[in-house]
């Protein structure tokens, strides 16, 4: 089974937790019980905030991994189209960002920030 990054924001020591779940076939069969697994790992600490958020897959241009809940610049490789700032969501279809729906991947993005620490950036 593949190995699912997520991180949640600390708020005792505001910072992000980083961590991984390698889901069991039984998860895979219960989204559920893999919810509940995550939930559990989450509200033990007592210092995290209740959500989560899931690695999307992808790296921007500088190495950095993009969460669902970073901010991200889209530069587009036509020199005549404008920068984007917009955030990554997951969406029942996969990751998509708020405004203009697919991540794409033909694009150099960067992350700027996240929902939690940076939402001024997307006024």
């Amino acid at each position: 089974m593949q190995n699912l990054k997520f991180r949640a924001w600390d708020k005792e020591n505001e910072e992000w937790l980083y961590f991984v779940i390698t889901p069991t076939k039984e998860d895979i069969e219960s989204t559920i019980s893999f919810g509940s697994r995550i939930h559990t790992y989450l509200r033990t600490s007592g210092r995290i905030e209740d959500k989560y958020y899931q690695y999307i897959g992808i790296e921007d241009k500088n190495g950095k991994e993009i969460y669902d809940g970073d901010i991200i610049k889209i530069y587009s490789l036509l020199k005549s189209e404008k920068i984007t700032i917009d955030f990554v969501h997951y969406c029942r279809n996969g990751f998509k960002t708020k405004k203009g729906g697919e991540i794409p991947r033909e694009t150099r993005i960067e992350v700027i920030g996240d929902i939690i620490n940076n939402a001024d950036l997307l006024e």
